[in-house]
């Protein structure tokens, strides 16, 4: 079952409709609904109201709903996502380290055999 978006005019005035009816109508109907689209749809009207629509809703939904109307109405910044920045070494200096390591194993081992400390 599709959700119900909040794309059109015809749309924006059932909001005006929605934030009027009881809150347990308010509820049912808001199961029915898109709650990202609605948000959008709550940029061009005042806070008051998406606190009504929001009381119907669960209380960590309710925050989001209210976060999310505050952001596209441009009161809050839009998440940035965040990526962490992991190390990798490159093989190239890697592949350098290792063979530093070798050359030096063995020109010791040279200078031990053909120049002993006794």
């Amino acid at each position: 079952m599709a959700k119900k978006r909040f794309d059109t005019d015809l749309d924006r005035e059932w909001i005006d409709i929605l934030a009027k009816m009881p809150l347990e109508r308010r509820r049912m109907e808001l199961k029915h609904c898109d709650l990202h689209s609605l948000a959008k749809a709550f940029a061009d009207y005042p806070n008051w109201q998406a606190e009504r629509i929001a009381e119907a809703l669960q209380p960590p939904v309710s925050q989001e709903f209210i976060k999310a109307v505050k952001i596209y109405k441009g009161e809050l910044p839009f998440p940035k996502k965040l990526r962490k920045r992991v190390p990798v070494l490159n093989k190239m200096r890697m592949a350098m380290s290792i063979l530093a390591v070798v050359v030096l194993i063995a020109l010791i081992f040279v200078l031990n055999v053909y120049f002993p400390s006794n």
